[in-house]
């Protein structure tokens, strides 16, 4: 299936890598289907691409990856649309931001996706966990693609 995006431009995706978000994202809830992509530069960020609007696209990286003790506390009943069972795997994504000064990942509302089921939900931790959680300088990200 060709799909175009904004920052890969025309790509092709089979069918079963299509991840079906019912409730949507936080801000996004009327776009449901999305496709995880590789980041071209590296290896530590990927892109959460909307099927619904090729014009959205999200970064993405894995908390453990730069939090390392970070863990997700979320209700049970939370987790429902996912249907995780004993077997299937979950995966979480934190989203990447930028502003002026770092690189940040909202470790308070990872993505959790079941691997198995191609489902995936957006939910908020039950514990404190920080919005903007600095794990790259701006100034550093800025030497690396000069």
């Amino acid at each position: 299936m060709p799909i175009r995006d904004t920052l890969l431009g025309t790509i092709t995706i089979d069918i079963n890598e299509i991840f079906l978000f019912p409730e949507g994202l936080i801000g996004y809830e009327q776009y449901q289907r999305w496709v995880l992509l590789p980041d071209p530069e590296t290896e530590a960020v990927g892109w959460l691409q909307s099927l619904d609007r090729p014009d959205l696209s999200l970064a993405v990286a894995s908390p453990r990856r730069f939090a390392p003790h970070y863990r997700v506390r979320a209700s049970q009943c939370s987790l429902q649309s996912v249907q995780l069972g004993d077997s299937d795997q979950a995966y979480v994504l934190a989203v990447v931001n930028c502003n002026d000064h770092a690189l940040t990942l909202n470790l308070r509302a990872p993505l959790i996706m079941n691997l198995q089921r191609r489902l995936g939900l957006q939910v908020i931790t039950l514990d404190d966990q920080p919005l903007q959680y600095e794990f790259a300088s701006r100034a550093a990200q800025l030497r690396k693609t000069a």
